[in-house]
């Protein structure tokens, strides 16, 4: 059954330029945790003029795509897919209850059982092109593409493997490391093209997989220009907003705040969602930042919090990544203090903000220049905004990509 928009003849493009297909296994959603990528890409493609359909199995809104609902779930069917969703996340990215899901059999029904459910809409809808977000629906899509003679694309947000690594649930060579680099092995060299953020992500991912990234389409992340009116800045106002996992390294903010804390006004915000946000709630309060950890908000309400903040911070240990809070702190105006990372060269080019080491004595000491040694802040986000407008944004992100669809529509 599908769902959302009007699938009648006169409500589809008349003349698309491409047709594509997205599979995700989850949601845009605010409540489940809101998938900003995908959402923004299939959002910018609809503008260039790519008809676009979107198969989850949850149901979504999302303006100007065709949003399909993939089979329901008896859970579904009595309300509990919302609720059996976030168990799912939670046995995943639990240390101890992780490998009853991350191994080749249930991967393999998984994958499976996503490509089943998704065949009968694909056949109706006739793509040029079907793109799988991240390595289950990607895995998915390889197997239709081939069973129907479509091309399929491979979204890959990330080295799954190298994710599970950093947040200490797999050892690199053990059998959770081993399942996950066979299933993105197994992706890269079947889908016709692979996705990818940048080229760090190319040399990464073909250095843990030994596999060839052949012909990869570069799709980085971005933001969108937002028209946020000038508010009175929190002095000493710092914020991160983000995901709260292992791997972003929150801890280090807070350590360098509460390190210039004892002779500087420091107003710190922290707001995401992520399995470290009672970790990180505790450890403010002892740092004697009680109350900088707020909890997630929707993120139709991040661009206006963030905006009352002098300085946007980044401190993630993927040097492979490139993050998308970055060019939303950009797109509202604020200067940034990054650790170093495949997008410290963007900073240090546009002159938006400061790069640092990744340890707490380096944040503490940018964080001291930017705040009270009368750096040009308004300069740094007026060009941060600038930048956005012109380069770092989602329709400019997805130009290669709206060139590939219209290929292989031709």
């Amino acid at each position: 059954m599908s769902r959302g928009m009007d699938l009648s003849p006169t409500n589809r493009h008349n003349d698309p330029e491409s047709r594509v297909v997205f599979i995700s296994p989850n949601p845009i959603d605010d409540f489940l945790g809101y998938s900003i990528r995908p959402a923004e890409i299939m959002s910018a493609l609809g503008r260039r003029g790519v008809e676009v359909h979107l198969l989850t199995p949850f149901p979504s809104r999302l303006p100007g795509v065709y949003n399909h609902l993939l089979e329901r779930s008896v859970f579904s069917r009595v309300g509990l897919d919302k609720l059996v969703y976030l168990l799912g996340r939670r046995i995943v990215k639990s240390n101890g209850l992780s490998r009853l899901v991350l191994n080749p059999r249930m991967i393999r029904s998984l994958w499976r059982s996503l490509a089943k459910s998704a065949e009968p809409l694909v056949r109706g809808i006739e793509p040029d092109v079907i793109v799988g977000e991240q390595d289950l629906a990607a895995m998915a899509s390889v197997s239709l593409g081939e069973d129907l003679d479509i091309p399929v694309f491979a979204d890959l947000h990330d080295v799954w493997p190298l994710e599970e690594t950093f947040s200490g649930r797999a050892c690199r060579g053990d059998s959770t490391w081993e399942t996950l680099s066979e299933l993105d092995r197994e992706i890269v060299s079947r889908a016709d093209r692979t996705i990818l953020v940048g080229l760090e992500m190319k040399r990464v991912l073909e250095n843990t997989l030994s596999v060839g990234v052949e012909k990869p389409i570069i799709l980085p992340n971005a933001s969108s220009s937002k028209s946020i009116p000038k508010i009175q800045k929190n002095p000493g106002g710092m914020v991160y907003a983000g995901n709260l996992e292992r791997w972003e390294c929150v801890d280090l903010v807070i350590e360098a705040a509460a390190r210039i804390h004892r002779d500087f006004s420091v107003n710190l915000a922290i707001v995401g969602r992520g399995d470290q946000t009672k970790h990180l709630e505790r450890m403010a309060g002892k740092m004697g930042l009680p109350g900088s950890v707020k909890g997630a908000l929707p993120r139709s309400e991040v661009f206006s919090f963030i905006s009352h903040f002098d300085v946007g911070l980044v401190s993630t240990n993927k040097p492979y990544a490139l993050p998308i809070k970055f060019f939303d702190y950009m797109s509202v105006g604020l200067p940034v203090i990054s650790v170093d990372g495949s997008w410290a060269d963007i900073i240090r080019r546009e002159r938006v903000g400061m790069v640092c080491s990744p340890d707490r004595v380096s944040m503490a000491e940018a964080m001291e220049t930017m705040l009270y040694d009368g750096v040009d802040l308004e300069g740094m986000g007026e060009r941060g905004v600038a930048a956005v407008g012109e380069r770092y944004n989602w329709d400019a992100a997805v130009c290669d990509l709206v060139e590939e669809t219209k290929k292989r529509a031709s």
